[in-house]
């Protein structure tokens, strides 16, 4: 069930952008993106670096591709990191006009992809044993996970959309097609998955912090798409 729950998240990522671009942009954009983030989980579990010192079970998390790094890396990080940057979207829709827009939306998504790690490290380490972390001199941490992780995984979030945004920005001429909120249903379902194994162990403190998320992603998303400002066809 968790491979499929996984393939179902990636093929309604790739379904929903492909409405909107050509689908070589779309399958260049997951595939940069999965590359590179799966590039980041294998140098940490070899050396640490930048997440900090990872161990992943593949028994649970699924078989190696290469030394210490399973197969379903590169997937959760374009389910993650794509859904991050549509509703970062969704919720800066009324300032497409700004100027910096397009950072914007990469910081609002780097923070985005950081707070579903948050909802993610206690469902993944205490509930279905996916991964572990080792101890480090820092003694406090998320449910084993190091403060530096979710650090980490904003800033390489954000490098990553630096070099994938270009194939996510339509060159259609006209007016941009009206939001889709299938990011933001996707971001609350999988939240939702992530709440129940995190309630069915009395994880308390990642429960609460999961339905707090919820709420105010769902919130700033559907307050931020609903604007009637003339737009311009960008990113």
């Amino acid at each position: 069930m968790d491979c499929l729950t996984l393939f179902l998240a990636v093929a309604a990522t790739m379904a929903s952008l492909v409405r909107q671009l050509p689908a070589q942009n779309v399958i260049l954009a997951a595939g940069v993106a999965g590359l590179a983030g799966a590039a980041a989980e294998w140098l940490s579990a070899i050396a640490a670096v930048p997440f900090g010192p990872i161990v992943y079970n593949a028994g649970n998390s699924g078989r190696f591709i290469v030394q210490g790094l399973p197969w379903s890396a590169p997937f959760i990080w374009v389910v993650v990191l794509l859904n991050s940057r549509g509703v970062a979207r969704l919720g800066l829709r009324r300032h497409r006009r700004a100027a910096y827009y397009g950072f914007w939306v990469i910081g609002v998504a780097a923070v985005l992809v950081a707070v579903f790690q948050f909802s993610l490290e206690p469902f993944a380490t205490q509930v279905k044993q996916f991964w572990s972390w080792q101890p480090t001199k820092i003694h406090s941490d998320w449910f084993g996970a190091p403060w530096v992780n979710f650090i980490a995984c904003a800033a390489t979030a954000a490098i990553i959309l630096l070099f994938v945004t270009p194939a996510l920005i339509s060159k259609s001429p006209g007016p941009p097609p009206p939001p889709s909120l299938q990011p933001l249903i996707l971001w609350e379902l999988l939240s939702l998955l992530l709440l129940i194994g995190q309630w069915t162990r009395h994880l308390r403190t990642a429960w609460a912090f999961t339905i707090g998320q919820m709420l105010i992603v769902a919130a700033a998303a559907l307050v931020g798409s609903r604007t009637r400002q003339p737009e311009r066809a960008t990113g």
